[in-house]
């Protein structure tokens, strides 16, 4: 393998990488906002069969709806992926701080 071969698989990876990365935080952040739509529509709006559908659809191949998204609806797709992320971020706080609460907790009954 030449080189400019390896290279270019390393960025076919990275790119795949990141895409697996993207179909995680739309998948989280669609199904959840899905979830609370179906909580809080009528039981006999229509809307909520297609809120069902995006669910089940998800959960069994997130990336095929991903890339329909993709070709389809990109700007929301985006708005979701942002979404994802800022909420793994966030959680990833409030984790880092319970940890560090705990952490202090223990100097202090150890002092």
């Amino acid at each position: 393998m030449t080189r400019e071969e390896w290279r270019s698989a390393q960025i076919a990876r990275e790119r795949e990488k990141q895409e697996r990365i993207d179909v995680h935080y739309f998948a989280d952040a669609a199904t959840h906002l899905a979830e609370l739509l179906l909580e809080v529509l009528d039981p006999c709006d229509g809307e909520r069969a297609f809120h069902t559908k995006l669910i089940t659809d998800l959960r069994s191949d997130s990336r095929a709806v991903y890339l329909e998204w993709c070709l389809h609806h990109p700007e929301t797709l985006a708005a979701f992926i942002d979404a994802g992320r800022n909420a793994d971020r966030r959680l990833q706080e409030r984790v880092l701080h319970v940890i560090r609460s705990m952490a202090q907790e223990d100097d202090r009954d150890a002092a």
